[in-house]
């Protein structure tokens, strides 16, 4: 029978600066849209991968923003600009945003220059935005990412379980969706955190590890030696 590890009293977190994790890997990023002072035309685009918190940081800096100046600046996030699909308002958008002076995030895969664009002046503009960029996550930020993903799911995946897959997927945030969604869909059915044990076995029947000596630490973790 699979492991239980649904947890129904737990809540997905939500997008503030408390719960923004910053490590290596988005520290830059980080650091550059609290420069916002300093952007030209008052814009910025917030690039990265899929699923690899552009959203959350975008949103954690508006609330920042908003908290440290008592609302009298009104920060403007562009989430999926990359698939904007209407280039007149968004060149609307950036009028107004280079008209009061910002500041504004657009948030979308890829480098700005390459998002699909009909209007030569909008492309241009588009082109010119300094870039933030998310990389895929350290080893550090990939086990937090790991917990997060599992309580947006209403599970509970001990730190330790955690630092356990995190050490042993690949470093990329669809890896980490992947495995969460395979933690769902074999251990996800009643109140039992997910432990070293549950992932290792989740692990070994995913086979999404990279590399061979998957339990080559488990001597270190005996709980994840036991079989049920």
């Amino acid at each position: 029978m699979p492991e239980q590890a649904r947890l129904f009293d737990a809540a997905p977190v939500e997008w503030t600066p408390e719960t923004l994790v910053v490590s290596d890997s988005n520290a830059a990023a980080w650091r550059s849209l609290n420069r916002w002072k300093e952007w030209p035309c008052g814009a910025l685009a917030l690039i990265g991968p899929t699923g690899g918190g552009k959203t959350h940081m975008a949103a954690a800096w508006r609330a920042l923003i908003e908290r440290e100046t008592g609302r009298t600046v009104q920060p403007l996030v562009v989430d999926n600009a990359d698939r904007f699909g209407d280039d007149a308002q968004l060149s609307l958008i950036l009028d107004e945003v280079r008209g009061r002076g910002g500041p504004a995030v657009l948030v979308g895969c890829g480098l700005p220059r390459d998002w699909p664009c009909a209007l030569p002046d909008l492309h241009s503009r588009l082109a010119a935005l300094p870039v933030a960029k998310l990389n895929e996550p350290d080893e550090a930020l990939l086990a937090r990412v790991l917990e997060r993903l599992c309580k947006a799911r209403f599970m509970k995946l001990e730190a330790d379980a955690a630092v356990f897959i995190a050490q042993r997927i690949d470093r990329s945030y669809r890896a980490a969706h992947d495995v969460v969604v395979r933690l769902e869909a074999l251990h996800a059915v009643a109140s039992r955190p997910i432990s070293v044990r549950i992932a290792a076995r989740t692990l070994r029947n995913e086979r999404c590890v990279t590399s061979a000596d998957l339990f080559s630490t488990l001597d270190a973790a005996p709980e994840a030696a036991e079989e049920s």
